[in-house]
C-alpha cells in the first residue's frame, strides 16, 4: 500500500473545500495554527531556518444552522525523502466526544529538499462542533502517525453597545457627564449552533419626567433577513432626575440568528413605540 502512495504526484493544493464561499455564513472565531515537528510542519507559506516563519489559520463559520471549521495555510515537508503527509481534522462536541474525522489530500516527496503544499480544508459542518483538533500526519513505511497537533475552540466574541439620545440612553450602569460612562454588551451564547444573544447594560432616563422607554431586539439572519423581534420591560422616569434601570435581555434563540438590531424605544403619547436610536451587532468576529 505504501509503495503505491509514493507514486502519487505532489500537488500544490492539499484539498479544496467543497463548502467554501457558501452564502449566509459568519466567521465567528479565527485562531492561528502553527504545528512544528521534525520534517512535517504546518504554518504560513514562508519558510525560515527549518520551520515555517508564520502561522496558518482555522476559521469557525456559523452557517445555516451548523459550525464549519475551515483550515488555511501551508503543509511543509523538509528532509522527508520517501514519505507522505496530510492534514487531519477531528471535531468534538462540548462533552469532548468526537463527532467527525476528516482528512485532506495526501502529498508525497521523493527527495530531502523543502516542499510546501497549500492547504484549504473545510470538508464538513455539524451543529454539535465545539472544538477541533488540527493535526499534521506523517506516513512512512511503518504506518501513519501524528507528527504534531493542536486543539481550537469555536468561541464567540461580545460586542459593545451604546446608544445616546437626548434624555434617553443605553450603555453601562455608570453615568458620566450627560451620558452613560461606558458601553453595554451583547454576548452570543452558542450551543450546538443555537444562538442566544444576551443584552446586558442599563437604560438611563435623565431630565425626562414622564418618559417611558424599553429595549427592543430585532433578530436577523447572517444575510440580514428579518426573523422576529422581542421587547424588554417598560421603565418610566418619575421626575426630571437621573434614573438608571438595569437590562438583562435574552428572550429568543435560533440557529438562524446572525445579527441583532438593538433598538432603544420610547413610548409616544398615542401609545405607539418609536425608536430613539439603534445599533446593529453581528455574531461575526
Amino acid at each position: 500500500m505504501f509503495s503505491k502512495m509514493l507514486k502519487i504526484a505532489s500537488a500544490s493544493i492539499v484539498v479544496s473545500g467543497a463548502l467554501a464561499g457558501s452564502a449566509q455564513a459568519s466567521v465567528i472565531d479565527t485562531d492561528s495554527v502553527r504545528l512544528l515537528s521534525t520534517g512535517y510542519d504546518f504554518g504560513g507559506s514562508t519558510w525560515g531556518i527549518g520551520s515555517p516563519t508564520g502561522s496558518g489559520e482555522i476559521h469557525f463559520h456559523h452557517e445555516s444552522g451548523g459550525i464549519r471549521p475551515h483550515v488555511l495555510g501551508t503543509l511543509h515537508l523538509n528532509d522527508a525523502d520517501g514519505t507522505c503527509s496530510r492534514m487531519r481534522l477531528r471535531s468534538f462536541n462540548d462533552a469532548g466526544t468526537q463527532v467527525q474525522e476528516r482528512f485532506g489530500g495526501t502529498v508525497c516527496v521523493s527527495d530531502d529538499a523543502h516542499h510546501g503544499f497549500s492547504v484549504d480544508l473545510d470538508p464538513y459542518k455539524d451543529p454539535s462542533i465545539d472544538s477541533v483538533q488540527v493535526a499534521v500526519m506523517k506516513q512512512t513505511a511503518f504506518g501513519e502517525f501524528v507528527a504534531a497537533s493542536s486543539t481550537h475552540w469555536a468561541n464567540t466574541h461580545g460586542d459593545d453597545v451604546k446608544i445616546t439620545q437626548n434624555g434617553v440612553d443605553f450603555g453601562s450602569v455608570g453615568w458620566g457627564i450627560g451620558a452613560p460612562s461606558g458601553d453595554g454588551t451583547m454576548s452570543w451564547g452558542l450551543d450546538e449552533a443555537q444562538v442566544e444573544p444576551d443584552l446586558d447594560g442599563a437604560i438611563h432616563l435623565n431630565n425626562s419626567s414622564g418618559v417611558c422607554a424599553r429595549m427592543n431586539l430585532r433578530y436577523l439572519t447572517e444575510g440580514g433577513a428579518f426573523l422576529t423581534e422581542r421587547a424588554g420591560g417598560t421603565v418610566c422616569a418619575p421626575d426630571n432626575g437621573h434614573h438608571v434601570f438595569t437590562v438583562n435581555l435574552s428572550p429568543y434563540d435560533s440557529n438562524k440568528i446572525g445579527q441583532v438590531t438593538v433598538q432603544l424605544q420610547t413610548l409616544s403619547a398615542n401609545g405607539n413605540w418609536s425608536t430613539a436610536g439603534s445599533q446593529t451587532v453581528s455574531i461575526a468576529e
